[in-house]
């Protein structure tokens, strides 16, 4: 981790959202924001080995998001 955020301790995910408007910026926002309400989710993007590892842990809770 990094120290980010004004002294709450290191910082080990960040997200970056690149949206042309903000209809789809909040539509994310409020995505990611399910995630990450997941208990389990910040652990498997840390232990993750890779991108590809990342991605499919994104993808796999997204699809739960939709069921």
């Amino acid at each position: 981790g990094i120290p980010f955020g004004g002294g709450r301790g290191l910082t080990r995910v960040f997200t970056l959202i690149c949206s042309t408007d903000d209809r789809g910026h909040l539509h994310t926002l409020a995505r990611l924001t399910r995630m990450f309400q997941d208990d389990t989710f910040v652990p498997r993007l840390q232990e993750a080995e890779d991108a590809t590892a990342v991605k499919e842990i994104f993808d796999e809770v997204e699809s739960e998001l939709s069921d």
